[in-house]
C-alpha cells in the first residue's frame, strides 16, 4: 500500500508518477518509452509498474489535479523530457525544497 501522498511543492512529474501508483508499463511500452526506463525507482516507488500500474489517462487526470499539467501539456512529451534528464514540477514549486533538501 502507498502511505506516500505526492506534494507538488516538492515531487517532479516522474516522483509523483511513481508515487500515484506508478504507470503500466505495457501502456508505457505502447507509447514509445524504452524499456530500459522500466527498472526506475523514487526512494521505494516504482515508476513504471509491471502490475497495476495507472493508465496514461488516470495519470493525466491525476497531475492535472495537481498542478503538473496546464491545459496545453503534453504529459507524454513532459515524460521523456523528464527521462531525459529534463525536471518537471507543479506549478506549486517551492525551489527552496528542491536545492536545499
Amino acid at each position: 500500500m502507498n502511505n506516500v501522498t505526492v506534494n507538488p511543492t516538492k515531487h517532479s512529474l516522474l516522483e509523483a508518477i511513481a508515487l500515484i501508483g506508478g504507470w503500466d508499463r505495457d501502456d508505457a511500452r505502447a507509447e514509445g518509452i524504452d524499456p530500459a526506463h522500466f527498472l526506475e525507482k523514487y526512494t521505494i516507488h516504482w515508476i513504471f509498474r509491471l502490475n497495476d500500474g495507472k493508465s496514461l489517462c488516470h495519470l493525466e487526470e491525476t497531475l492535472a489535479e495537481l498542478n503538473y499539467l496546464h491545459p496545453n501539456s503534453n504529459l507524454l512529451e513532459l515524460i521523456h523530457k523528464e527521462l531525459q534528464g529534463h525536471k518537471h514540477y507543479s506549478t506549486q514549486v517551492n525551489y527552496e525544497h528542491i536545492f536545499i533538501n
